[in-house]
């Protein structure tokens, strides 16, 4: 198998190549303004000297046989002083004095020579290589400021070569020592950018495996692989939340599979059992016969319940259950369902009171599974309230909602056993060999007060009983 290519190397390779071509560019834009730079001031300095030289020779003019000795003279002096080749030519081009035995090609004279007499503009040129001069011309005036000579003055151009030379020099020492600072730190930089790759493709190995624990540093900076980093660690949060809600959610579904399972196994093995002893013979004694007759219907009533409460569970988590939302008095309503369960009440030696404001007050719900709630509520409160006790159905008016709370007078509920009461078939009084439901009516109740966005609550404090309450919205009178 071919080996990828590293992340490091290309990056290393292409931050050397940037640093090459700014290096580059940086070093031909230096060395070029420098030799313009160069030329430029050769070329000043020639023409000042050119300039002074003449202003010192047009005393000299016009010519006489001492004046032309002097010239001479001067013209030595200045070449042995400077070192700088110098010719003095008159109006007709006859040399009148010259001093150097190098000088430029003759045709660079005679240009010289020619724009210096011009003199307009001045003329300086300056040729920057190997074997170049710089050549200045200008003219000499006699006392009467006519024409009388023109001077042309050529210096060697080695020191400015020098001087540009030096600087190359200094740059391809520079360029050299960039590149190699260059390769290092991007190979450091690449180093680092890769790692924090490296981490994020680890990660993500690791999450495709199921572990949703792995977390990525974000780093000090605030560069998009932060940004990355940030956005991977929310990702890796949400999936693992979603991952563990739905494996939670898979837990539930078996265990409610298995409870309802069993619940469902409970009366018909009773009723199997019973039709069993009914065959067997006892079906002989009629009061024997009637009692597991009664019983056996009993078992049905409940299985049927339980059957019931199933398929009305299965509507609400499918959403598939419909609420058709009314307005309706709250006073009877809680008058309706208190009339149909004092009988039941009584039964219990228990005392159900309606506590409602008049019938003004109105509310917005389903009645059907409002009351199918409250009915729950209240036989929940029923079954756990002693003789003599009250529960007590009472509706608050708020300044948007109406609070509907069961409230009964028997003992409190242990704290840590609240948070499970709405779970699917759990029972406070699980260790009873008779249970009075099937564990289902207060997972429903939450669930239609969910569907009316609204939610149950629970009070319980030892002395003050055990109160449910839930909200739902007041209807405008």
């Amino acid at each position: 198998m071919a080996r990828r290519p590293s992340v490091r190397l290309w990056q290393t390779e292409l931050f050397v190549i940037v640093t090459i071509v700014a290096i580059l560019i940086l070093s031909v834009t230096l060395s070029q303004g420098l030799q313009i730079t160069l030329n430029q001031l050769g070329e000043s300095d020639s023409l000042s000297d050119a300039t002074a030289f003449a202003s010192q020779l047009s005393k000299e003019f016009p010519l006489t046989v001492e004046s032309r000795a002097r010239i001479r003279s001067e013209v030595d002096q200045h070449g042995l002083i400077y070192g700088d080749a110098v010719w003095v030519y008159d109006i007709d081009g006859t040399t009148i004095a010259s001093v150097g035995e190098e000088g430029p090609p003759a045709g660079v004279l005679e240009e010289a020579r020619i724009q210096g007499l011009a003199d307009s503009p001045p003329y300086s040129h300056m040729t920057l290589k190997p074997g170049g001069y710089v050549v200045a011309g200008k003219v000499i005036h006699d006392a009467e400021g006519r024409r009388a000579a023109v001077l042309v003055i050529a210096s060697p151009v080695t020191d400015s070569l020098a001087v540009l030379d030096a600087v190359r020099s200094r740059l391809w020492t520079t360029f050299w020592i960039a590149l190699i600072v260059s390769g290092l730190l991007g190979f450091a930089f690449a180093e680092f950018i890769g790692r924090r790759v490296r981490q994020m493709s680890l990660a993500a190995v690791a999450i495709a495996d199921g572990d949703f624990d792995q977390r990525l540093p974000t780093g000090l900076v605030p560069d998009e692989i932060h940004e990355l980093a940030e956005s991977y660690n929310r990702m890796a949060v949400t999936l693992g939340d979603a991952f563990s809600a739905l494996r939670a959610q898979e837990q539930a579904q078996r265990r409610f599979v298995a409870d309802a399972s069993h619940e469902m196994r409970t009366p018909i093995s009773a009723i199997k059992g019973l039709l069993e002893l009914l065959d067997s013979g006892a079906k002989d004694d009629p009061a024997v016969r009637d009692d597991f007759l009664r019983t056996m219907t009993l078992e049905v009533d409940r299985l049927g319940r339980l059957v019931a409460d199933l398929l009305t569970l299965a509507q609400l988590d499918a959403g598939s259950l419909t609420l058709k939302q009314e307005s309706m008095p709250a006073a009877g309503l809680l008058d309706d369902i208190a009339t149909v369960l004092r009988p039941l009440a009584a039964g219990y030696g228990v005392t159900l009171a309606v506590d409602a404001p008049d019938d003004r007050l109105e509310v917005l719900c389903d009645r059907d599974r409002i009351t199918q709630v409250l009915v729950v509520l209240l036989d929940n409160a029923l079954k756990h309230s002693e003789s003599g006790e009250t529960v007590t159905l009472s509706a608050t008016p708020g300044e948007d909602a109406v609070s509907l709370a069961v409230h009964n007078e028997g003992a409190a509920i242990d704290p840590e056993v609240i948070p499970r009461l709405f779970d699917r078939f759990f029972r406070v009084d699980e260790a009873r060999t008779t249970p009075k439901g099937t564990g289902l009516g207060l997972s429903i109740a939450k669930e239609i007060v969910e569907a009316h966005e609204s939610s149950i609550t629970v009070e319980s404090t030892p002395g003050n009983g055990v109160t449910f309450r839930f909200d739902l919205p007041r209807s405008p009178l």
